[in-house]
């Protein structure tokens, strides 16, 4: 009789020591979600969303936040920084900019010769100083310029300018058929500001002349 009792006591003491250890793994489960300082924010953002309907979500991965040169300390520091309120104003901003902005699906330009040899890279400034860009390589004959080949199609943007155009896939170009312009095709999201991109996905046609050899 009692040995059945201490057994009793044994398994009351070993259900007490398990609901101490469900509560305090709740607890800490709780604490860690308070624990994002940037929480309130993506609240903010996903109900901006909602409002709007837009698609802009906030990039907590350090390899996506590198792409802009930023950590995910410096995105906590530059939103916590401004508060709630003015970061509903922030994106109130952004949201303006885009609607007096309208993305164009087709633009041509002429480009702007960095060196005088046949390496050729021609900017075309998206947002300056951010800028997409065409590296290739231009031959003349009888005063006449041609491409000869393309060495590199790509942006450049500077760290803290926004928007940024975020490429997600190669560029692609097409030549035309006299070789005198070719075509280049930018995929890209948009950088609204620190850490906030947007999901939509954005294509441009950027047409480049060889003939801005001869023009620079």
């Amino acid at each position: 009789m009692r040995m059945k009792i201490k057994q009793s006591k044994k398994t009351s003491k070993f259900l007490i020591l398990l609901l101490l250890l469900t509560i305090f793994s709740s607890i800490t489960s709780t604490a860690a979600e308070q624990m994002d300082p940037l929480q309130p924010y993506k609240e903010i953002l996903a109900e901006f969303n909602e409002e709007k309907g837009t698609c802009y979500i906030m990039i907590t991965d350090e390899e996506e936040l590198a792409k802009t040169n930023l950590t995910m300390q410096e995105m906590i520091d530059f939103y916590t920084s401004m508060g709630t309120g003015a970061f509903r104003d922030y994106l109130d901003n952004i949201y303006a900019r885009n609607m007096n902005t309208p993305i164009q699906s087709k633009v041509t330009v002429t480009g702007r010769q960095l060196a005088r040899a046949e390496l050729y890279t021609q900017p075309y400034a998206y947002a300056p100083p951010n800028y997409f860009y065409l590296t290739s390589k231009v031959v003349t004959i009888n005063n006449k310029a041609y491409y000869n080949s393309v060495v590199e199609a790509g942006e450049f943007h500077i760290s803290g300018c926004y928007p940024i155009y975020d490429l997600y896939a190669t560029p692609t170009y097409k030549v035309s058929d006299d070789s005198t312009s070719i075509t280049v095709t930018y995929k890209y999201n948009i950088v609204e500001g620190p850490g906030i991109s947007n999901l939509l996905a954005y294509t441009c046609d950027v047409t480049y002349f060889a003939s801005s050899w001869l023009d620079d």
